[in-house]
């Protein structure tokens, strides 16, 4: 990320806003419902992965990705 980019985001301009963990927050609903979306679609390939190969064949960033997307359905 590049000075401006840092000033831009610092000022809240923009699209997105940095957060401590450098995630980006949409602050529209077409870029929140294009990062959902993006986030099934990869919900949907790590339990295909598990399907077929198992849960072992997951790498310890799958397993954290998918116990954070579990945690949002409750």
């Amino acid at each position: 990320m590049g000075f401006l980019d840092k000033i831009k985001s610092w000022l809240g301009i923009g699209n997105s806003t940095l957060l401590e963990e450098n995630k980006r927050v949409p602050r529209d609903d077409y870029s929140y419902n294009q990062m959902e979306a993006k986030k099934r679609e990869k919900v949907d390939l790590l339990l295909d992965k598990i399907s077929k190969k198992g849960i072992e064949s997951l790498t310890a960033k799958e397993k954290e990705f998918l116990d954070r997307q579990s945690k949002k359905i409750k």
